[in-house]
């Protein structure tokens, strides 16, 4: 029959030697161990305890395993991580002491846990850039105008400017008295110059309108050269009068 009890006692007398300061037994059968990656980084180093819960059919069942994070950040996905990794490793080792064993592969998985997360830190530095490098040249690209966006833009400029000059002058004749107000007001309903010629023209155009299909377009060039013509007639026919009363007298 196995002496479990016996079992522990020689592996916790290895693991004395081996972790002289990193070791510290709680019970006689729970143990803790500090354990560090080989290769620590002195900006962002890690320190863990690895404890130990001895089963009563040690080793033949793997321990009750924990860890307590001493230094260092480190988000519970990363941490149920590194725990699956000792329980796997745990029952690949059942029948042996594996205390030492555990102990060993937590350093290593500290150490992908260490370069799995600098690589993801790269990798979002890497997305970030990216768009901040779209969002500069978005800014710097502007917006595509053609035909239709400059003519919607256009008459939104002229509204709106339009009702900036109405705020201004309703401002501007909110502060001259009652009557001059009322003067300035006339003045300004009365037509411009231009208006007037614009009106003299939709007049024309309204007056056409009432030319019944089919009428003939009178040609007043016509008629001036007929004035014309009727004017030689009569200078030629002075002429020869004078000449008549030529003859007459010789």
């Amino acid at each position: 029959m196995t002496d479990y009890a016996e079992e522990r006692r020689s592996e916790l007398e290895v693991l004395e030697s081996i972790f002289p300061d990193e070791l510290e037994v709680i019970s006689d059968d729970q143990l803790a161990i500090k354990v560090e990656p080989e290769v620590q980084n002195d900006h962002d180093p890690y320190t863990f305890n690895l404890l130990v819960h001895y089963t009563p059919t040690y080793p033949d069942e793997p321990p009750e395993l924990d860890l307590d994070v001493l230094e260092g950040e480190v988000t519970d996905e990363e941490k149920d991580k590194l725990l699956a990794g000792l329980n796997e490793s745990a029952n690949e080792s059942l029948g042996m002491a594996m205390v030492f064993t555990l102990a060993q592969h937590l350093k290593e998985l500290i150490a992908d846990m260490m370069t799995q997360r600098k690589e993801r830190i790269a990798r979002e530095d890497e997305e970030r850039y990216r768009r901040e490098e779209e969002a500069l040249a978005a800014r710097t690209r502007g917006t595509q105008v053609n035909k239709a966006s400059f003519a919607a833009w256009a008459a939104k400029f002229e509204a709106e400017y339009a009702a900036q000059l109405k705020r201004e002058e309703d401002e501007r004749l909110k502060a001259l008295p009652p009557r001059e107000r009322e003067e300035a007001r006339r003045w300004a309903a009365k037509l411009s110059g231009r208006q007037l010629w614009e009106q003299g023209t939709a007049t024309l155009e309204s007056d056409a309108a009432f030319v019944d299909e089919g009428d003939e377009a009178v040609d007043i060039s016509q008629y001036e050269r007929r004035v014309d013509s009727d004017d030689d007639e009569v200078e030629d026919a002075a002429g020869r009068l004078r000449l008549a009363d030529l003859s007459d007298e010789d």
